[in-house]
Order: C-alpha cells, then sequence, then structure tokens
C-alpha cells in the first residue's frame, strides 16, 4: 500500500467511514511506516485538542445571528419581488431590454420591408381613366 491510499484510509477511518476489508491493510501499512504512524498520532492529536477547546458562543449570539439572517431574508425578498427592476442600476434594466429588442425587430422588419421584399405594382392608370 501507499502512503497517499493509507493517509485516505486514515482520514476514513478516524470518521469511521472505512470499510471493514480495508482495516488490515491499513493496520499492516502503519505498522511498518513510520511516516503514517506519526501522521495518525498528528490527527489524533488534532482531533482531541479540537475537542477540548471547543469554543462557546458569546450570550448574544443567537440574537446577532438572528438578526442578520432576517436583513439577509429581507434583501433577498426584495430583490426577487420586482424581478424587472436592475437593482444593481437603480432603474427598469428587464422593461430596458425589452424595448431596445423589440425596436431592434421593427427596424429589422421595415428594412426587409422596403429594401429587400419585391415591389409589386401594376400600371399607373391613366389620367383619364377610373
Amino acid at each position: 500500500m501507499f502512503c497517499v491510499t493509507a493517509r485516505k484510509l486514515i482520514s476514513q477511518e478516524m470518521d469511521g467511514m472505512l470499510p471493514a476489508r480495508r482495516t488490515r491493510a491499513l493496520e499492516e501499512h502503519v505498522g511498518r511506516c513510520s511516516a503514517c504512524r506519526s501522521y495518525r498520532g498528528e490527527l489524533e492529536t488534532g482531533r482531541r485538542l479540537l475537542r477540548t477547546t471547543a469554543a462557546e458562543p458569546s450570550e448574544t449570539f443567537s440574537w446577532t445571528l438572528q438578526l442578520k439572517l432576517n436583513r439577509a431574508m429581507q434583501g433577498s425578498v426584495a430583490s426577487s419581488a420586482v424581478p424587472w427592476v436592475d437593482s444593481a442600476h437603480g432603474s427598469s434594466g428587464w422593461l430596458r431590454s425589452f424595448a431596445l429588442s423589440s425596436l431592434a425587430g421593427v427596424a429589422l422588419a421595415t428594412v426587409v420591408a422596403v429594401w429587400v421584399l419585391p415591389l409589386e405594382q401594376g400600371p399607373l392608370p391613366a389620367a383619364g381613366d377610373h
């Protein structure tokens, strides 16, 4: 077993996710490899330190968190309440885009009608003919 594989398995072992069929091979490798034994020891030490030095939240933590969550939700609701308003520019971005694309479509249709479509006119009637 390579050390790279063993280190992945050590992490799985510490998380309780190591398949039983891999345990024996890992133990054999760690028994022979001082680098992986040291790696496992460092992880175990780090895990113990994290458990013993768990931080306690301050007394106002829940209120501060609730306030921040409420502000974030209000901002989210406000931005999704009127999707046609471009909040970055403070204007009706969606409406402006729609108007510009409609204008471009009308202009294209006019160009096609005037220059591309053939004119179908019959002979002009004489002044005396009705």
